[in-house]
């Protein structure tokens, strides 16, 4: 009895463990699948996820800047200025990842069309040269331009304009302001066409650069085209776009874009007829497709201006605005005069002298502000040979002194033409202030005034 007992006990609980076993795999086959209903759940999610938000994803490049302006109607112009003050410089990571920005003022003979006769000039932060970094240069550059003279970098077959460019080396200074002066070159012309010289001053330490000169056809299409359209125009570029067009860098954010800024002001031609009208704009939200069809949006970009038609361009993103160079407020400004006599010739900004005659320069400082203005002055002495390159140069401090407002300090002194020199030489003085009185002033330099030797 307890013999049977015991064994059918045990069958009894054979086969409770049996149900509870095949239950337990039961369950386990009911848990498989609900976790594998979880893992197909959770594909399906991001597949959705990659069908409806990726393809969503906006893209951003670089927005541009722009600029245009129209001087009044006339057959044509013998020389364009202007001048650019570099606001604030890119960070050195711009360059580092081989790009760069460009500000770049261009022009256009009359007649001139797609492939002649059209052209730019400015600074490039980090200008490529024959696939080689150069750092800051300014790139010159006329579309269709069959010769060209510099000490600076020559390329004979730029692929973007069909003509000459030239790169020349200059490490700019953020805050000084660099006259660009556009008009005939050292060679004038040939039976090749006009030659066209760019000169840089910077205004803040009188230093007269060359850049170059390039030559163009005189005529275009059989139509002349000697002088200069009144329609010049400005850009920024950020150099990204290289990256973002195709999607070869795909950058989700703004914040990408390092910034910088550039001001252009005095915009002119013939030397002081001024524009008429000004036109701004930018290409901040638009669209572009690559060639493979990739889409970006451009980035906000901005361009101050003002009531004198100067302006500033700000290119790359910028956590607060950009500061607005033409809207700092000066409390005095001054403005520097020089003139030269001889014995010969009548004070005057410039003269015709001949060889070992003295001469006397005058340099004339007005204050035109409110209040009483600081300053250090200095005269700075130019030797220019007879194609107009500069020999020799020479700053002299003179004086720290004060004027009342609308005062004039006058300052003269003498000089002697050495026996040496040669018919079309020139011996030029200009005055050179530091203004110091008022937040935002700046050093100026006045215009230069010369002897011609006969």
């Amino acid at each position: 009895m307890i013999s049977n007992f015991k064994q059918k006990s045990a069958s009894s609980g054979n086969k409770d463990l049996l149900s509870r076993f095949q239950k337990k795999i039961k369950d386990l086959d009911n848990k498989k699948i609900v976790l594998a209903g979880v893992f197909v759940l959770l594909f399906m999610t991001i597949g959705v996820y990659r069908l409806f938000f990726a393809s969503a994803l906006t893209y951003f490049s670089p927005g541009g800047t722009y600029s245009d302006w129209y001087f009044p109607a006339r057959p044509g112009y013998q020389s364009l200025e202007w001048t650019f003050v570099p606001v604030q410089d890119p960070p050195s990571s711009l360059a580092q990842a081989g790009l760069l920005h460009y500000y770049a003022y261009n022009f256009s003979l009359v007649n001139s069309n797609g492939s002649v006769g059209t052209g730019y000039a400015g600074f490039q932060t980090n200008g490529i040269f024959n696939g080689a970094p150069e750092g800051k240069v300014i790139n010159f550059s006329i579309w269709g331009s069959n010769g060209g003279n510099s000490s600076g970098l020559i390329n004979p077959a730029n692929s973007e304009s069909g003509g000459y460019q030239i790169m020349y080396k200059y490490p700019w200074t953020p805050g000084h302001k660099y006259r660009f002066q556009l008009k005939a070159g050292p060679s004038v012309n040939d039976s090749l066409g006009n030659w066209w010289g760019l000169w840089v001053s910077d205004e803040n330490s009188g230093a007269v650069t060359f850049i170059g000169e390039q030559r163009v056809p005189a005529t275009i299409n059989g139509l002349s085209s000697t002088l200069w359209s009144g329609h010049t125009s400005m850009f920024g570029e950020d150099t990204h776009w290289w990256q973002t067009l195709n999607g070869d860098v795909k950058y989700t954010s703004c914040r990408n874009f390092q910034n910088s800024a550039m001001a252009a002001l005095n915009i002119s031609a013939n030397g002081n007829i001024l524009p008429s009208s000004l036109t701004k704009s930018t290409n901040s939200g638009g669209t572009n497709t690559g060639t493979n069809g990739f889409k970006t949006t451009n980035c906000p970009v901005t361009v101050y201006s003002d009531a004198n038609f100067n302006v500033q361009h700000n290119l790359g993103y910028w956590s607060v605005p950009a500061s607005n160079y033409m809207a700092i407020n000066h409390w005095w400004q001054l403005a520097g005069f020089a003139s030269v006599r001889s014995s010969t010739a009548p004070r005057s900004a410039n003269i015709n002298a001949n060889a070992g005659q003295p001469l006397w320069f005058y340099h004339d400082v007005a204050n035109l502000g409110p209040i009483t203005a600081s300053y250090p002055l200095h005269v700075d002495s130019y030797h220019y040979s007879a194609s107009g390159s500069l020999l020799a140069f020479v700053q002299t401090d003179i004086t720290s002194t004060s004027t009342g407002k609308g005062g004039v300090y006058f300052f003269s002194d003498t000089f002697t033409i050495p026996t040496t020199a040669t018919s079309g030489e020139k011996y030029c003085h200009a005055i050179w202030f530091n203004v110091a009185g008022g937040p935002g002033t700046g050093p100026a330099i006045s215009p230069q005034s010369c002897a011609t030797i006969n």
